[in-house]
């Protein structure tokens, strides 16, 4: 009985070092190193000119998006539009025209996601 005892602690040891070498073997750097394929990057596209000019117009399209958040900020800040008076639902373009700038103004942070939007 001591014998059967002995072969498997035997066992036992023999299947530990054999999971722990598999484990050791079967991880590399490159397991955890992750590349999106789905994605444009500067890597896999810009090989030819119709590539580069496809990034020129994208950037380009990106900042005509823009436009309208600009104009209604240039209004404000202008002459164009003046708000004498607050409303609940003007109170953004009232801090505008008054140039107080607060972080939770949707207009300038719609202003900033699309400026960064661009940027991407």
């Amino acid at each position: 009985m001591n014998n059967k005892v002995m072969n498997m602690k035997k066992l036992k040891y023999i299947l530990r070092g054999f999971i722990v070498t598999l484990l050791m073997v079967s991880c590399g750097d490159s397991f955890f190193e992750q590349y999106p394929n789905n994605s444009i990057t500067e890597g896999n596209h810009y090989k030819t000119d119709d590539d580069f000019n496809q990034g020129v117009r994208s950037c380009y399209a990106a900042l005509k998006s823009m436009l309208s958040f600009h104009q209604s900020e240039l209004a404000y800040r202008g002459d164009e539009c003046i708000l004498e008076s607050m409303a609940v639902s003007t109170q953004d373009r009232y801090n505008i025209d008054h140039f107080v700038d607060l972080p939770g103004n949707t207009i300038l942070v719609n202003i900033w996601n699309s400026w960064y939007n661009g940027i991407y």
